[in-house]
Protein backbone atom coordinates (compact mmCIF):
# COMPACT_ATOMS: atom_id res chain seq x y z
CA UNK A 1 0.00 0.00 0.00
CA UNK A 2 1.00 3.42 -1.03
CA UNK A 3 1.93 5.75 1.81
CA UNK A 4 -0.23 9.10 2.59
CA UNK A 5 0.73 11.98 0.50
CA UNK A 6 1.97 15.07 1.84
CA UNK A 7 1.88 16.84 -1.78
CA UNK A 8 1.11 15.50 -5.02
CA UNK A 9 2.83 16.61 -8.39
CA UNK A 10 1.96 16.52 -12.24
CA UNK A 11 3.49 16.63 -15.32
CA UNK A 12 2.58 15.98 -19.35
CA UNK A 13 2.84 11.94 -20.46
CA UNK A 14 4.47 13.01 -23.55
CA UNK A 15 8.05 11.98 -24.97
CA UNK A 16 10.96 14.52 -26.19
CA UNK A 17 9.03 14.90 -29.63
CA UNK A 18 5.78 15.44 -28.14
CA UNK A 19 4.55 11.97 -28.19
CA UNK A 20 2.01 10.44 -26.29
CA UNK A 21 3.09 7.93 -23.23
CA UNK A 22 0.98 4.99 -22.06
CA UNK A 23 1.94 4.92 -18.29
CA UNK A 24 0.75 1.63 -17.14
CA UNK A 25 2.39 0.13 -20.43
CA UNK A 26 5.56 1.81 -19.50
CA UNK A 27 5.22 0.85 -16.17
CA UNK A 28 5.28 -2.81 -16.76
CA UNK A 29 7.80 -2.57 -19.31
CA UNK A 30 10.54 -4.10 -17.88
CA UNK A 31 11.39 -6.23 -14.84
CA UNK A 32 13.53 -3.58 -13.15
CA UNK A 33 9.56 -2.14 -11.69
CA UNK A 34 9.54 -5.91 -9.96
CA UNK A 35 12.81 -4.86 -7.67
CA UNK A 36 13.06 -2.32 -4.48
CA UNK A 37 13.29 0.32 -4.45
CA UNK A 38 10.61 -0.22 -6.76
CA UNK A 39 7.15 -1.96 -6.38
CA UNK A 40 4.49 -2.10 -8.83
CA UNK A 41 0.64 -1.99 -7.53
CA UNK A 42 -1.39 -3.65 -10.39
CA UNK A 43 -4.35 -2.89 -8.52
CA UNK A 44 -3.85 1.13 -8.60
CA UNK A 45 -2.14 0.91 -11.95
CA UNK A 46 1.02 2.60 -9.74
CA UNK A 47 4.42 2.39 -9.50
CA UNK A 48 5.48 3.32 -5.65
CA UNK A 49 9.57 4.37 -5.47
CA UNK A 50 11.89 5.33 -3.00
CA UNK A 51 13.97 8.15 -4.65
CA UNK A 52 17.83 9.09 -3.53
CA UNK A 53 18.21 12.82 -3.07
CA UNK A 54 20.95 14.40 -1.55
CA UNK A 55 22.17 15.99 0.41
CA UNK A 56 18.37 15.53 1.82
CA UNK A 57 17.01 12.25 2.79
CA UNK A 58 15.18 9.86 0.05
CA UNK A 59 11.47 10.77 -0.47
CA UNK A 60 8.63 7.52 -1.19
CA UNK A 61 6.62 8.66 -4.40
CA UNK A 62 3.99 6.87 -6.23
CA UNK A 63 3.75 7.46 -9.63
CA UNK A 64 0.17 7.19 -11.51
CA UNK A 65 -1.66 8.29 -14.01
CA UNK A 66 -4.09 11.64 -13.67
CA UNK A 67 -6.02 13.95 -15.38
CA UNK A 68 -5.84 12.64 -19.15
CA UNK A 69 -2.21 13.32 -20.84
CA UNK A 70 -0.78 13.93 -17.46
CA UNK A 71 0.80 11.84 -14.59
CA UNK A 72 0.53 12.16 -11.24
CA UNK A 73 3.46 11.80 -8.05
CA UNK A 74 1.98 11.40 -5.09
CA UNK A 75 5.05 12.48 -2.69
CA UNK A 76 5.19 11.26 1.08
CA UNK A 77 7.11 12.71 4.23
CA UNK A 78 7.38 15.87 5.14
CA UNK A 79 6.53 19.06 3.31
CA UNK A 80 8.52 19.64 0.48
CA UNK A 81 12.31 21.82 0.73
CA UNK A 82 13.32 24.41 -1.97
CA UNK A 83 14.37 22.54 -5.19
CA UNK A 84 13.02 19.09 -4.28
CA UNK A 85 9.90 19.38 -6.43
CA UNK A 86 11.93 19.77 -8.94
CA UNK A 87 14.48 17.24 -8.62
CA UNK A 88 11.90 14.70 -7.83
CA UNK A 89 9.90 15.22 -11.46
CA UNK A 90 13.30 14.95 -13.27
CA UNK A 91 14.08 11.78 -11.49
CA UNK A 92 10.77 10.51 -12.79
CA UNK A 93 11.00 11.66 -16.11
CA UNK A 94 14.54 10.25 -16.05
CA UNK A 95 13.09 6.67 -14.67
CA UNK A 96 10.03 6.63 -17.62
CA UNK A 97 12.77 7.75 -20.51
CA UNK A 98 10.80 10.53 -21.15
CA UNK A 99 13.99 12.17 -22.57
CA UNK A 100 13.62 9.90 -25.52
CA UNK A 101 11.67 10.62 -28.83
CA UNK A 102 9.70 7.64 -29.89
CA UNK A 103 8.02 9.55 -32.61
CA UNK A 104 10.09 8.51 -35.27
CA UNK A 105 9.21 4.62 -34.34
CA UNK A 106 5.24 5.76 -34.00
CA UNK A 107 5.17 7.03 -37.93
CA UNK A 108 7.05 4.19 -39.01
CA UNK A 109 4.47 1.93 -37.63
CA UNK A 110 1.55 4.19 -38.16
CA UNK A 111 0.17 2.15 -41.07
CA UNK A 112 1.16 -1.40 -40.17
CA UNK A 113 -1.96 -3.54 -38.93
CA UNK A 114 -0.11 -5.95 -36.29
CA UNK A 115 2.11 -2.54 -34.87
CA UNK A 116 -0.41 0.50 -35.00
CA UNK A 117 -1.78 -0.01 -31.59
CA UNK A 118 2.18 0.34 -30.05
CA UNK A 119 1.88 4.13 -31.58
CA UNK A 120 -0.33 5.24 -28.75
CA UNK A 121 2.08 5.57 -26.23
CA UNK A 122 3.62 1.78 -26.37
CA UNK A 123 7.40 0.65 -26.54
CA UNK A 124 9.01 3.06 -23.79
CA UNK A 125 10.87 1.08 -21.19
CA UNK A 126 11.53 2.27 -17.64
CA UNK A 127 15.00 2.20 -15.68
CA UNK A 128 16.55 2.97 -12.71
CA UNK A 129 17.34 6.23 -11.42
CA UNK A 130 20.78 6.14 -11.97
CA UNK A 131 23.22 4.43 -14.37
CA UNK A 132 25.24 2.95 -11.18
CA UNK A 133 21.83 0.94 -10.37
CA UNK A 134 21.48 0.07 -13.93
CA UNK A 135 24.76 -1.91 -13.65
CA UNK A 136 24.68 -3.51 -10.37
CA UNK A 137 20.95 -4.83 -11.39
CA UNK A 138 22.45 -6.10 -14.43
CA UNK A 139 25.15 -7.98 -12.53
CA UNK A 140 22.80 -9.29 -10.23
CA UNK A 141 20.39 -10.83 -13.03
CA UNK A 142 23.73 -12.04 -14.41
CA UNK A 143 24.12 -16.10 -14.70
CA UNK A 144 21.76 -17.04 -12.06
CA UNK A 145 17.83 -17.04 -11.69
CA UNK A 146 15.00 -14.07 -10.95
CA UNK A 147 15.05 -15.26 -7.65
CA UNK A 148 18.86 -14.97 -6.82
CA UNK A 149 18.12 -11.54 -8.49
CA UNK A 150 15.77 -10.74 -6.13
CA UNK A 151 17.41 -12.06 -3.08
CA UNK A 152 20.91 -9.90 -3.63
CA UNK A 153 18.86 -6.92 -4.91
CA UNK A 154 16.67 -6.98 -1.65
CA UNK A 155 19.99 -7.37 0.78
CA UNK A 156 21.43 -4.80 -0.35
CA UNK A 157 18.72 -2.02 -0.17
CA UNK A 158 17.28 -3.75 2.96
CA UNK A 159 21.00 -3.50 4.82
CA UNK A 160 22.84 -0.65 2.44
CA UNK A 161 19.41 1.84 1.27
CA UNK A 162 18.95 5.10 2.57
CA UNK A 163 15.79 4.60 4.65
CA UNK A 164 13.16 7.80 3.83
CA UNK A 165 11.43 10.00 6.68
CA UNK A 166 8.44 7.09 8.09
CA UNK A 167 10.16 3.98 6.78
CA UNK A 168 9.65 0.61 8.36
CA UNK A 169 12.20 -0.72 10.75
CA UNK A 170 12.89 -3.64 8.91
CA UNK A 171 12.76 -4.73 5.24
CA UNK A 172 12.82 -3.13 1.80
CA UNK A 173 10.19 -0.53 1.96
CA UNK A 174 10.87 3.02 2.03
CA UNK A 175 15.01 2.38 1.69
CA UNK A 176 16.37 3.58 -1.75
CA UNK A 177 19.24 2.17 -3.93
CA UNK A 178 22.52 2.20 -1.87
CA UNK A 179 24.67 4.45 -3.71
CA UNK A 180 28.42 4.03 -4.91
CA UNK A 181 30.03 5.29 -1.50
CA UNK A 182 28.27 2.91 0.33
CA UNK A 183 28.52 0.08 -1.09
CA UNK A 184 32.37 0.53 -1.44
CA UNK A 185 32.57 1.40 2.28
CA UNK A 186 34.54 -0.80 3.94
CA UNK A 187 31.83 -1.52 6.85
CA UNK A 188 28.86 -1.80 4.30
CA UNK A 189 29.10 -5.64 3.64
CA UNK A 190 25.96 -6.69 5.73
CA UNK A 191 27.19 -10.21 6.26
CA UNK A 192 24.22 -11.85 6.60
CA UNK A 193 23.94 -13.69 3.03
CA UNK A 194 24.68 -17.57 2.31
CA UNK A 195 28.01 -17.19 0.85
CA UNK A 196 29.22 -15.12 3.80
CA UNK A 197 27.67 -16.80 6.54
CA UNK A 198 29.11 -20.27 7.67
CA UNK A 199 26.15 -22.50 7.66
CA UNK A 200 26.24 -25.74 9.01
CA UNK A 201 25.29 -29.18 6.21
CA UNK A 202 23.22 -31.51 7.51
CA UNK A 203 25.43 -34.95 8.48
CA UNK A 204 22.80 -37.63 8.14
CA UNK A 205 22.32 -38.06 12.05
CA UNK A 206 18.75 -38.57 13.10
CA UNK A 207 16.47 -40.53 16.06
CA UNK A 208 15.30 -43.73 15.45
CA UNK A 209 12.05 -43.57 13.40
CA UNK A 210 13.06 -40.27 11.76
CA UNK A 211 14.10 -39.68 7.80
CA UNK A 212 14.55 -35.64 8.69
CA UNK A 213 16.41 -34.30 5.20
CA UNK A 214 18.13 -31.60 7.51
CA UNK A 215 19.37 -33.78 10.46
CA UNK A 216 22.60 -32.21 12.23
CA UNK A 217 23.89 -34.55 15.24
CA UNK A 218 26.01 -36.01 17.43
CA UNK A 219 26.25 -39.15 20.28
CA UNK A 220 24.55 -36.73 22.45
CA UNK A 221 22.60 -33.64 20.90
CA UNK A 222 20.23 -33.57 17.42
CA UNK A 223 18.49 -30.63 15.93
CA UNK A 224 17.57 -30.06 12.14
CA UNK A 225 18.75 -27.69 10.27
CA UNK A 226 15.75 -27.18 7.61
CA UNK A 227 13.07 -26.13 10.47
CA UNK A 228 12.33 -22.81 9.03
CA UNK A 229 12.89 -23.65 5.29
CA UNK A 230 13.99 -26.50 2.90
CA UNK A 231 17.11 -25.24 2.42
CA UNK A 232 19.68 -26.28 5.53
CA UNK A 233 20.78 -23.75 7.29
CA UNK A 234 18.42 -20.95 6.09
CA UNK A 235 15.76 -19.95 8.57
CA UNK A 236 13.29 -17.99 6.43
CA UNK A 237 10.90 -15.93 9.30
CA UNK A 238 7.09 -15.64 8.36
CA UNK A 239 5.98 -12.17 7.79
CA UNK A 240 3.81 -11.93 11.31
CA UNK A 241 3.77 -11.27 14.71
CA UNK A 242 6.78 -12.92 15.27
CA UNK A 243 9.16 -10.17 14.22
CA UNK A 244 8.44 -6.69 16.73
CA UNK A 245 9.40 -3.30 15.82
CA UNK A 246 12.89 -3.24 16.80
CA UNK A 247 13.79 -5.93 14.71
CA UNK A 248 13.13 -9.01 17.22
CA UNK A 249 12.39 -12.07 16.11
CA UNK A 250 10.88 -14.03 18.92
CA UNK A 251 10.34 -17.69 19.89
CA UNK A 252 11.20 -19.69 16.49
CA UNK A 253 10.24 -23.08 17.33
CA UNK A 254 13.25 -25.50 16.91
CA UNK A 255 13.37 -29.12 17.70
CA UNK A 256 16.18 -30.81 19.55
CA UNK A 257 16.92 -34.70 20.67
CA UNK A 258 18.48 -35.55 23.67
CA UNK A 259 20.55 -38.89 23.33
CA UNK A 260 21.94 -38.70 26.86
CA UNK A 261 19.71 -37.77 30.09
CA UNK A 262 20.09 -34.30 31.22
CA UNK A 263 18.52 -30.65 30.84
CA UNK A 264 18.67 -29.42 27.79
CA UNK A 265 20.31 -25.37 27.69
CA UNK A 266 20.81 -23.43 24.65
CA UNK A 267 23.22 -20.49 23.82
CA UNK A 268 23.94 -18.37 20.73
CA UNK A 269 25.85 -15.33 19.27
CA UNK A 270 25.51 -13.29 15.92
CA UNK A 271 28.29 -14.17 14.12
CA UNK A 272 28.15 -11.18 12.07
CA UNK A 273 27.54 -7.92 13.25
CA UNK A 274 27.38 -7.02 17.41
CA UNK A 275 24.35 -7.70 18.96
CA UNK A 276 22.51 -9.31 22.21
CA UNK A 277 22.78 -13.02 22.72
CA UNK A 278 20.12 -15.46 21.75
CA UNK A 279 17.64 -16.05 24.17
CA UNK A 280 16.15 -19.51 24.30
CA UNK A 281 12.52 -21.05 26.16
CA UNK A 282 12.98 -24.27 27.18
CA UNK A 283 9.21 -25.96 28.79
CA UNK A 284 9.14 -28.41 31.02
CA UNK A 285 7.46 -31.92 30.56
CA UNK A 286 10.07 -33.49 28.01
CA UNK A 287 11.36 -35.93 30.89
CA UNK A 288 15.27 -35.94 31.21
CA UNK A 289 16.23 -37.87 27.75
CA UNK A 290 14.35 -37.72 23.99
CA UNK A 291 12.51 -35.24 22.29
CA UNK A 292 12.44 -31.73 23.07
CA UNK A 293 10.39 -28.64 21.72
CA UNK A 294 11.78 -24.77 22.44
CA UNK A 295 11.71 -21.47 21.24
CA UNK A 296 14.40 -19.19 20.06
CA UNK A 297 14.25 -15.60 20.43
CA UNK A 298 16.44 -13.78 17.75
CA UNK A 299 17.55 -10.00 18.83
CA UNK A 300 17.62 -9.46 14.99
CA UNK A 301 18.44 -11.08 11.39
CA UNK A 302 21.40 -12.51 10.85
CA UNK A 303 24.37 -14.78 10.93
CA UNK A 304 24.00 -17.20 14.42
CA UNK A 305 25.51 -19.79 15.59
CA UNK A 306 23.79 -21.84 18.11
CA UNK A 307 24.81 -24.35 20.88
CA UNK A 308 23.15 -26.77 22.77
CA UNK A 309 24.20 -28.64 25.92
CA UNK A 310 23.44 -31.19 28.42
CA UNK A 311 25.92 -31.68 30.97
CA UNK A 312 29.17 -31.89 29.06
CA UNK A 313 28.09 -32.89 25.71
CA UNK A 314 27.32 -29.88 23.24
CA UNK A 315 26.01 -29.90 19.95
CA UNK A 316 27.49 -26.28 17.83
CA UNK A 317 26.15 -25.61 14.39
CA UNK A 318 25.39 -22.15 12.28
CA UNK A 319 21.95 -20.31 10.67
CA UNK A 320 21.08 -17.49 8.67
CA UNK A 321 18.03 -15.99 9.87
CA UNK A 322 16.18 -13.50 7.47
CA UNK A 323 13.39 -11.61 7.41
CA UNK A 324 10.40 -11.59 4.61
CA UNK A 325 12.62 -8.49 3.21
CA UNK A 326 15.37 -10.55 1.56
CA UNK A 327 12.96 -12.54 -0.51
CA UNK A 328 14.15 -15.71 -0.78
CA UNK A 329 12.12 -18.29 -2.47
CA UNK A 330 12.55 -21.31 -0.63
CA UNK A 331 9.25 -22.66 0.76
CA UNK A 332 8.15 -22.83 4.59
CA UNK A 333 7.59 -26.33 5.90
CA UNK A 334 4.22 -27.56 6.23
CA UNK A 335 3.00 -26.80 10.06
CA UNK A 336 5.32 -24.34 11.13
Amino acid sequence: MAPAAVEVLEFPLTGSGGEPVDLWRTLQSHGVTELPPAQVDPANRSLTITLSLPPRPPRIVTIAAARPGFGSIAVAGPPLADGEKEAILSAVRHILRLDEDLSPFYTMIADDPDLAWAARGAGRMTRCQSVYEDVVKTVCTTNCTWSATVRVVNALVENLGEPATGAPPTGVEGRAFPTPATMAAPDAAPGISPFTCPLTEPNGDNPPGSQEPGGYGNDALWTTLTMWSMEPGIVIVPNDARILPDGTIREMKWAWYRYVPGTLEIEGRRLDAPAPPLRAWIPEGYGDVGFQATGLTFPGAGCWEITGRVGEASLTFVVLVLTPGWGLPYPLPSGT
